[in-house]
């Protein structure tokens, strides 16, 4: 009554408990290890279980063998085929097992060598066969096949590609790069061709290269991309200027395609992300001449800077103010503005000391030789005749009109901002009742900030909002870029804080303008939500 395994019974003979005065012998050359297919294969345990529910249940009998020093077939007829062509090689071990007749389960375990003791193979599986029968006077011989892990191989199949950037092959002035009207088409179109017919992006930018900082957006005259018969792509801006002078333009045109992501991105961005930086982009710089001043930029700011709580307790008033005079600021880099702050002689004392606080955030940024501080003159501004000690508006680059806590409320002043704004120069006018209500003879404050004055704010969602006593607004930055600095002294974006004091009510015009600031007051249900802060640039006005 036996079972047997493998073909190579010959090759040695381990003890085996069940039959008295047996002995151990091994083969002089067995294999120590899976040669073949380099795994760690040093062995095998043989296994036996009798059936559970047979009159075997209960017997185990372990053996563990070294591998054989030959292969099957091997030559061996009866094993050709069966299941292995007789051409192949297999590695093998055997072990024969007596056993009393009945039902057997088998495992055979490939082992691995560690030190001097069998562990089970990690790169080899155990192999089973459950209800092997062992019958009275006959051998039974079953192979089994324990299956091995693969050398983890794939396809690497490369494809070397060229990529050329974007050409860009023409720059046309529709009427002229000398502008001597401020409602004109100033248009210019520039042409880029790609080689490889490549998707483009482009971005109009203004340059620090030039005296004058204006602003350039995609046409709304002529169509603002035009694909030309030989491939290439015409795109079409709309320039704007403030002051009489030379203004500085770009056009960035970068060639795209699909990121390992799905996503539709640069070339040049694809490349870095390749490990091989380098740029696929085309950029032309062109000048524009201004024979006229045109309206520059404003910013309405409807708080006082130094209210507590406000923006100067947050921490936030002063990048604020730095930020916003840059934004209005007509100048590139290349050259420092002069500003004046002139403080509303109708303030009535309300926010002592927030001129002084203004004005020594615009010194920090522009320095104290270039920043002037005077109070509204008897009678109010003048655009071309001296102001007090400081000389007509005309002589400055940037004015800062407040009155942090009284509507503005005389005349002439309104005038001579609005002639300053209207020849460019860069204007703030700033004040918690600063959207209104209109002055005489028309002047609608809605003229700076596009925003409808409704009231000053103090009843919000039935609650007081004013006067510091507990009903604050949350103040949000939204996420506008509010100046040139783009948030180099501090990235307002985002931050919030309180305001305890009234805000104007209004309601947004659409006509252009653009939000820096909301204020929100919300009571159970009631939510109220009006501008703190707008910017009007020329280049979003229709």
């Amino acid at each position: 009554m036996a079972l047997g395994m493998g073909a190579a019974a010959c090759s040695g003979v381990d003890t085996d408990p069940t039959m008295p005065g047996s002995e151990a012998r091994t083969a002089g050359l067995a294999l120590t290890s899976d040669t073949l297919g380099n795994t760690d294969v040093a062995g095998m345990r043989f296994t036996v279980d009798g059936c559970a529910g047979s009159a075997t249940a209960g017997y185990n009998e372990v053996v563990e063998k070294d591998l054989e020093d030959l292969y099957l077939p091997g030559g061996i007829g009866v094993f050709e085929d069966k299941p292995y062509d007789a051409d192949s090689q297999h590695l093998f071990s055997d072990h024969y097992f007596l056993l009393a007749a009945g039902c057997y389960d088998v495992v055979v375990q490939p082992l691995r060598m560690v030190g001097q003791s069998y562990k089970d193979s990690q790169d080899c599986a155990s192999a089973h066969q459950n209800g092997v029968t062992v019958e009275d006077g006959k051998t039974r011989e079953i192979l089994l096949i324990s299956q091995c892990k693969g050398p983890a191989n794939g396809g690497l199949d490369v494809i070397g590609t060229i990529n050329h950037p974007p050409e860009i092959t023409n720059v046309e002035f529709k009427d002229s790069k000398f502008l001597n009207s401020c409602t004109g088409r100033n248009e210019v179109c520039v042409t880029v061709f790609d080689p490889d017919n490549d998707p483009i992006e482009i971005q109009w930018a203004s340059s620090q290269n030039y005296n004058y900082l204006g602003g350039i957006r995609p046409s709304t005259v002529s169509p603002s991309e035009t694909v030309n018969d030989d491939g290439s792509i015409t795109y079409c801006g709309e320039a704007v200027t403030g002051p009489r002078g030379d203004y500085g333009y770009s056009l960035t045109a970068w060639d795209l395609a699909t990121n390992s992501l799905g996503q539709v991105d640069r070339i040049e961005n694809i490349l870095t992300q390749q490990g091989d930086p380098a740029m696929s982009n085309d950029t032309i710089e062109f000048p524009i001449y201004a024979g006229m001043d045109c309206r520059g930029r404003t910013s309405v700011i409807l708080m006082a800077m130094n209210n507590n709580p406000g923006p100067d307790n947050s921490g936030y008033a002063v990048p604020f103010i730095r930020q916003s005079a840059d934004w209005v600021n007509p100048f590139t880099t290349l050259a420092t503005p002069s500003v004046l702050y002139v403080l509303d002689d109708n303030d009535q004392g309300e926010h002592g000391g927030d001129d002084v606080f203004v004005t020594n955030a615009l010194i920090a940024e522009f320095g104290a030789g270039n920043v002037t501080k005077i109070d509204e003159p008897a009678g109010g501004l003048s655009y071309t005749s001296s102001n007090g000690l400081a000389g007509p508006l005309s002589d400055y680059d940037i004015v800062w009109f407040s009155n942090p806590g009284f509507p503005m409320d005389d005349p002439a002043s309104y005038d001579a901002l609005q002639m300053f704004q209207d020849n460019g120069g860069g204007l703030i006018i700033q004040g918690d009742d600063m959207a209104g209500p209109a002055l005489g003879g028309g002047r609608d404050l809605d003229y700076f900030s596009f925003l409808t004055y409704v009231d000053n704010g103090v009843t919000t969602c039935g609650d007081t909002t004013n006067g510091n006593v507990g009903n604050n607004y949350t103040v949000t930055f939204t996420n506008e870029p509010i100046s040139s600095l783009n948030g180099s002294i501090m990235d307002l974006r985002g931050q919030s804080f309180q305001y305890g004091n009234d805000i104007d009510h209004t309601v947004r015009q659409a006509a252009g303008e653009r939000v820096l600031a909301n204020a929100v007051y919300t009571k159970g249900q009631c939510t109220e939500t009006y501008p703190a802060a707008v910017a009007i640039d020329p280049v979003d006005l229709p």
